[in-house]
């Protein structure tokens, strides 16, 4: 599938595969995600495996929750995404950047970290979705609030009156732009 970003000319396919000259990568991209449309990242999706990142630039890094979360349990046990933490929190120390994951992941007690919560309902997700951030030099910078009503929830319960929200799972882990946004932003004005 290809996606296209901001210039239509620039193909998911061409620019995760070519040098970039930019101040932030992107680790742990899914392939359908609102950094696409963002100029100047250098986005690494499971095809480029964060693995082999050697870059010395600032990161913002997504790793998967599904081995850290509070249903880790029901999740399918895979070492290569459990290990993709301890990577990107060992590249977010080192280069400076931002490092992701749900507020209520066992990661923050792993690495003994107290994490700036944000809930991505304030930018636009359907529902409300708490979320860590580690900041390593630099900072958040103000955002705007959404106060729009929620409307959806993330797995939900019979008697709830919110919609859940339907879709792939990877359709509920999409991040919205104006997060993606906000993260760039708190990077290149700290610099």
């Amino acid at each position: 599938m290809n996606y296209t970003t901001t210039n239509s000319n620039d193909t998911v396919e061409n620019r995760s595969h070519r040098e970039l000259t930019t101040e932030i990568s992107v680790l742990c991209v899914s392939k359908k995600s609102n950094y696409f449309l963002i100029s100047n990242l250098d986005l690494w999706t499971i095809d480029r495996d964060c693995f082999n990142f050697t870059g010395k630039n600032k990161v913002i890094a997504h790793p998967p929750c599904a081995q850290w979360s509070q249903l880790r349990g029901l999740s399918n046990y895979n070492l290569k995404e459990k290990l993709l933490l301890d990577w990107c929190y060992e590249i977010v120390t080192q280069n400076g950047g931002i490092l992701e994951h749900p507020l209520s992941s066992s990661a923050w007690k792993r690495f003994n970290i107290k994490p700036f919560s944000v809930n991505l309902h304030w930018f636009g997700f359907a529902a409300k979705k708490p979320t860590g951030l580690f900041f390593k030099n630099c900072s958040p910078t103000d955002y705007t609030l959404n106060f729009n009503a929620i409307t959806h929830t993330v797995g939900g319960t019979r008697k709830s009156v919110l919609k859940e929200l339907r879709g792939s799972k990877e359709n509920r882990n999409i991040t919205p732009l104006k997060f993606n946004q906000w993260l760039v932003d708190s990077i290149t004005n700290n610099a």
